[in-house]
């Protein structure tokens, strides 16, 4: 059964029409194959996918993280963007661009020789020194406004999708009845009871659904490889992004949904990985709220949560102390410390947002206003999915 739309298109396929109007007469896009050192004028949209690694890595904290600035040209194909905040102007920092519509100024970099045939595939990244944005919205709107249009309440609509490796479609993690419980479920620890807990009952994840196990056109290192050079495997977002909602398109009718977890049956690169991307998908150009997770990621709820934030849009939190995953108490944030339940079926499970993290979206209620920002904190076992805290001033 094709899962299609409760309801009349609403606004956001408006915007997205007109996103289209707006990038249609610009011909010069990213998936052309440049030279190094080429000046050019890229057009797309404009996006921001956050990395996170497992607990368990060699990794220092500083580096356990990862943020990819990407273009999505119109033809879906996404090129990694080489940013210095500190010489490219954006008024409003660079998370305000995120989805919109931009021409970008800037030079073709290639880490690696474009005959060499050992990498093959891989892909120039692109030197930013310049961003036009090309939408109705001021550079100088205030970030009142933009944590307006970045709310977010009511049902969120999200599409589970679950894909296989063409060279590993008998690994099937678990089957579909476990996602239905963990995506849809209404209580702990289901995501539903999660989301609806976190926000005080103003978001839900009502008409979300899961589909699946789908086997992909192509082997995991068509997806995962040295994409810029460097000696390390990288995930095609792209690719992964565009082979897994394809292989789902006969029963999924994708403008209905707002969001996409793309779910895979082995590991990626360094990464679960959530953010946003652009497709054309049943007739409708649209920015969908993404995450890429790999069984490390869906094992454990928190790490859903954590992904599926950033696919709302929301950053990177941390406490007082200057690091990504100092704080055990926010979900975006540091979720693997003793802060959090953990289930036997699915794992770590998520925390509440931070203040600050809450007022990116407008409407929810706010923490006490005596929150410290160093308070002394201790868990408590409540069996719920949001693990929540008694502060001590």
């Amino acid at each position: 059964m094709r899962h299609a739309p409760d309801g009349p298109a609403g606004r956001r396929w408006v915007v997205a029409l007109l996103q289209v109007a707006l990038l249609g007469g610009l011909t010069q896009t990213a998936a052309s194959q440049p030279l190094d050192g080429q000046i050019s004028s890229p057009s797309g949209w404009f996006h921001t996918v956050w990395g996170d690694r497992p607990p368990d890595t060699d990794e220092p904290e500083s580096t356990r993280t990862v943020t990819r600035y990407g273009l999505v040209d119109p033809e879906g194909e996404w090129t990694d963007l080489l940013m210095d905040e500190a010489t490219v102007s954006v008024p409003d920092g660079i998370l305000s661009l995120n989805r919109r519509p931009v021409v970008l100024g800037g030079v073709w970099q290639r880490l690696f020789s474009a005959s060499d045939s050992a990498l093959e595939g891989s892909k120039a990244e692109f030197h930013v020194e310049s961003i036009q944005r090309q939408s109705k919205f001021s550079a100088q709107v205030a970030d009142a406004a933009l944590f307006e249009e970045a709310a977010v309440s009511g049902s969120q609509r999200w599409a589970t999708v679950l894909c296989r490796f063409a060279d590993s479609t008998g690994i099937t993690p678990h089957p579909t009845t476990w996602f239905d419980t963990l995506m849809l479920g209404g209580s702990y620890p289901g995501m539903e009871h999660y989301w609806q807990e976190l926000s005080y009952g103003q978001i839900n994840l009502t008409g979300s659904f899961v589909v699946g196990w789908y086997n992909l056109p192509q082997p995991r290192t068509y997806y995962v490889y040295d994409r810029n050079g460097d000696g390390s495997a990288d995930l095609d977002l792209g690719r992964a992004a565009r082979d897994c909602a394809a292989a789902a398109d006969a029963d999924v009718y994708f403008p209905s949904v707002i969001g996409i977890n793309l779910v895979f049956n082995q590991n990626l690169d360094c990464c679960a990985w959530g953010g946003s991307w652009t497709f054309t998908l049943d007739g409708q150009t649209k920015s969908y709220n993404v995450t890429w997770l790999p069984p490390w990621g869906y094992e454990n709820q928190g790490v859903i949560g954590h992904e599926m934030g950033h696919g709302f849009g929301l950053p990177h939190s941390s406490g007082p102390y200057s690091a990504t995953y100092d704080s055990r108490w926010d979900v975006m944030s540091n979720i693997w410390t003793t802060a959090h339940q953990s289930t036997p079926s699915m794992g770590v499970s998520g925390s509440i947002p931070s203040p600050i993290i809450r007022t990116f979206w407008a409407g929810l209620p706010p923490l006490d206003d005596t929150w410290p920002h160093r308070a002394v904190t201790r868990p408590l076992s409540l069996s719920d999915s949001v693990s929540r805290q008694v502060l001590v001033t």
